[in-house]
């Protein structure tokens, strides 16, 4: 199994056990957002790699700052009750605060971002436009929400469309990036 395939593994099932340990939350959409960023990563760069790409050292450098990022998002979102069972509540900046997921999740994607122009992955042919203009949505979405909810203390006083116009994007992306370009022959 490879690098990828080991840290991302254990991420998504951190990240799945976080939406169900928020479940009749507020913090059940903003899981939901972090569960589709990453597994429109884990679907996608595999695909890439499955197809013989080289996975250099740089490629698992981002793969692991990623990895960090999303971690820590995913501590933010259930500080004493996570998939690590260590409380950071106490312990750990930005905990329970809406800005400070959002703005990981921006890094993150930015991360994910900087990986596809290193694999050379934005060039393909059979993403559609609209999966292109959606790519960079996404940041903007996540920036948006972040700095909407910037004085919020905790996810209970965030707002709730703020969590549900980046998961919507987010699905749309991963619809859009999975159909082949209308241009593109079958």
């Amino acid at each position: 199994m490879t690098f990828y395939g080991v840290v991302f593994g254990v991420l998504f099932l951190a990240a799945v056990q976080g939406v169900l340990l928020s479940l009749g939350s507020p913090r059940l959409l903003p899981s939901a957002t972090l569960v589709a960023i990453v597994f429109n990563d884990v679907i996608f760069a595999t695909h890439v790699l499955e197809q013989g790409r080289r996975y250099s050292i740089p490629l698992k450098l981002l793969d692991l700052v990623a990895f960090i990022l999303a971690v820590y998002a995913l501590l933010v979102l259930n500080p004493a009750e996570n998939p690590f069972q260590v409380d950071v509540s106490l312990s750990l900046p930005g905990v329970d605060r809406p800005p400070v997921f959002w703005g990981l999740l921006t890094a993150y994607w930015i991360v994910a971002l900087i990986w596809n122009c290193c694999a050379r992955q934005g060039r393909e042919s059979h993403w559609s436009e609209e999966a292109r203009v959606l790519m960079f949505m996404i940041v903007f979405a996540l920036a948006v929400s972040a700095f909407i909810d910037r004085g919020k203390e905790s996810f209970a006083d965030m707002n709730g469309w703020t969590s549900f116009a980046p998961l919507v994007i987010v699905i749309g992306y991963m619809v859009l990036k999975a159909c082949p370009s209308r241009h593109q022959k079958t």
